[in-house]
């Protein structure tokens, strides 16, 4: 019986430390490859713009993007990223440009309010312009949280959103896996214009 006993405490303490030290652990990304969401507006050629590799090893995952007209043409878009433990530290990557130039006309949408907030899921408004209606006149992100005092992805309601005058349809969103979040983006386009947006994805883990 004392062995017993024994036994069962080495076992409630083992599994006592494993879970503070699971409680304790802070959010990062594997080396596991991203999984690719499917698209919200038109599909086209494909452009894919992925977060900047950090020092560390690490990835910083996305919590906005810009994008910026040329002509009535939807033809550059960035993104903003952050890294998921220092969300202070901000890193940003090329944008995908289709202008002839820097563009203009710049819609921006990012969870710049609170830094545990990223990328979970997007929504392309389309043209309510017959002959552009493939076109991208807006955008919407969809928040998850990624909480550093409990090993949580919380997936929010929480959007924001920016679109120009025209536009006409919202697509139905686009989303991550549970307890992923967007760490790039992947561009659809017509010509120049961009037409359809996806998400690049990974799990986030605390172990």
């Amino acid at each position: 019986m004392t062995d017993l006993r024994g036994i069962l405490c080495a076992m409630l303490a083992a599994v006592l430390v494993s879970g503070a030290a699971r409680a304790g652990a802070e959010p990062h990304f594997d080396g596991s490859s991203p999984t690719n969401t499917s698209y919200s507006g038109w599909a086209g050629a494909i452009s894919e713009a992925n977060t900047p590799t950090l020092i560390d090893g690490g990835k910083a995952a996305v919590y906005g993007i810009d994008w910026y007209e040329e002509g009535n043409q939807p033809c550059r878009i960035g993104m903003y990223s952050r890294t998921l433990t220092e969300a202070s530290e901000v890193y940003t990557n090329t944008s995908l440009n289709n202008c002839s130039g820097t563009g203009g006309n710049r819609k921006e949408v990012r969870f710049a309010d609170n830094p545990r907030y990223f990328v979970r899921g997007i929504a392309v408004c389309s043209s309510k312009v017959d002959s552009n209606r493939k076109r991208m006149k807006g955008v919407k992100l969809y928040a998850a949280k990624v909480w550093l005092n409990k090993p949580e992805v919380q997936e929010l309601t929480t959007a924001i959103v920016d679109d120009h005058a025209n536009c006409g349809t919202w697509n139905a969103p686009v989303y991550c896996p549970a307890n992923q979040v967007a760490v790039g983006l992947i561009a659809h386009r017509d010509g120049k214009s961009f037409t359809g947006l996806g998400l690049k994805c990974r799990p986030v883990r605390y172990d």
